[in-house]
């Protein structure tokens, strides 16, 4: 057993595959497939994903009864478009790390999603492609033509050298926040392209198999649907080429603040709430950019990234203890307040919450994290065998840059209260990392929703700075 060097130099973060955890959702589109749903979802790798999520667009052949007979989650978007469909899909997604673009029709096979998910997990990739390799009959004829023909446009325009514009696809939930992606019809799947690849994320394809779809096309079946679809999604792929060229795609949004006078200012300071509400937007603050931490440090896999990842965790652990505690304390003070008994004081009666409060927030396993106290790493370091002793690893010339990947190996086994040569500690260390990035995302979204309607109640006022 070889300690401080974690599965072999692949730290998890969220999810369950082994030892790669990853918290993957698949959001599958549907209208009228109950003849292929269940196919679909009797082949998605069930050790692979943490939630399915199938968005049905009017369907009456029974395809979401079949759906929720499978497990999978049934959203209801009565609005048509393959695009409005996968952003709704989107927004209910469970904060999953990597997200997952699949039709119902099982034209792709849902059991080469490992295929696709490699690149991300392996750091090779931010958005995957699965480039189709079609079975006899699997695409009319002008609808690989159209397809090849977008794919050759983006790569003379682009220059992303692509050869499918396949539905079959994942990438990293973060990057799909960054690109902030709108189109509702035909369109959605090559914005995805451009904009990843105008905001420079790394684009990759892998060759995947493809199959003649079950059931009816809604769009390809017919010349008519190809052609109408195909000269949307050209004229948007030469569309954003010329908007870039104008500086209109992928630029800075303008600044703006939240901000008052001194007469304003004088009010609210009065009011005992207010410092509560300042310390509330300091929490949140700090658990925003270990948030970001956790969530850059994913994007690659060498020795920083993994002493990133980890001590992002170990920083999460102990900032959302003191939230806990901040919370508890704003209880006393917003006692009957209504919007506090809405946001924040739900968190209190999580029973989630309340378990990763006790099992992961636990000030005894995280003086190990902050205090650093010999006794406690002695402990743990006494609990444990190893025929090899990693204590440190790097890949910069720079002796300063070391990982001391064994100093953190132990702390981690503090907080998680397992060896790292024991069966459960990657399980565990996985779980802990993911509820923990979980609970944060929902403390700051409470936060905000609090802390503005606080700021507007004492009269601030939102302006865009020139």
């Amino acid at each position: 057993m070889t300690r401080g060097c974690p599965n072999a130099g692949h730290l998890p973060h969220g999810g369950d595959r082994g030892h790669h955890h990853v918290r993957v959702s698949v959001i599958i589109p549907t209208h009228n497939e109950a003849q292929a749903i269940e196919r679909v979802l009797a082949d998605l790798p069930s050790d692979l994903t943490t939630e399915v999520i199938v968005v049905d667009s009017n369907s009456n052949d029974g395809t979401p009864e079949i759906a929720v007979r499978m497990g999978a989650r049934v959203i209801k978007e009565p609005r048509r478009g393959y695009g409005r469909a996968c952003l709704t899909g989107l927004a209910a997604a469970n904060s999953p790390d990597v997200v997952v673009f699949l039709d119902g029709d099982y034209s792709d096979r849902p059991s080469e999603l490992p295929i696709l998910l490699a690149p991300i997990i392996e750091g090779r990739a931010d958005i995957t492609l699965g480039s189709r390799r079609r079975s006899a009959g699997a695409l009319p004829w002008h609808q690989a033509f159209g397809n090849r023909l977008a794919a050759r446009l983006i790569k003379v325009l682009y220059g992303l050298k692509i050869s499918d514009l396949g539905p079959f696809r994942a990438a990293r939930s973060d990057v799909l926040r960054v690109l902030a992606l709108e189109e509702t019809t035909y369109g959605w799947a090559v914005e995805m392209i451009l904009k990843g690849t105008l905001a420079g994320f790394r684009v990759v394809e892998v060759p995947v198999s493809y199959h003649p779809r079950i059931g009816k096309s809604k769009i390809g079946g017919t010349l008519k649907g190809t052609v109408g679809a195909a000269w949307f999604i050209l004229s948007l792929i030469v569309r954003y080429y010329f908007r870039r060229r104008k500086g209109e795609v992928m630029t800075d949004p303008p600044e703006w603040s939240i901000g008052c006078g001194r007469a304003t200012y004088e009010r609210a300071r009065t009011d005992k709430k207010f410092a509560y509400i300042v310390a509330l937007a300091r929490a949140s603050n700090a658990l925003n950019s270990v948030h970001s931490l956790m969530l850059h440090a994913g994007e690659t896999m060498n020795s920083r990234a993994r002493r990133d990842r980890l001590n992002s965790y170990f920083l999460a652990s102990g900032l959302l203890y003191e939230a806990m505690l901040l919370i508890k304390k704003m209880n006393q003070i917003f006692l009957g307040d209504e919007m506090f008994e809405k946001t924040l004081k739900t968190i209190l009666k999580d029973p989630v919450a309340q378990r990763i409060e006790q099992d992961h927030l636990n000030p005894a396993r995280n003086r190990a994290t902050f205090h650093f106290l010999p006794g406690d790493f002695d402990t743990m370091i006494q609990q444990s065998t190893t025929e090899e002793c990693i204590f440190a690893r790097s890949d910069s010339p720079k002796e300063i840059d070391l990982d001391y990947c064994f100093a953190d190996v132990v702390a981690a086994e503090i907080l998680v209260g397992y060896a790292e040569d024991s069966e459960r500690f990657y399980e565990a260390l996985g779980k802990a990392m993911s509820d923990t990035s979980d609970l944060m995302v929902k403390f700051m979204k409470l936060a905000d929703r609090i802390i503005g309607f606080n700021l507007h109640r004492w009269g601030f006022e939102k302006k865009e700075i020139k």
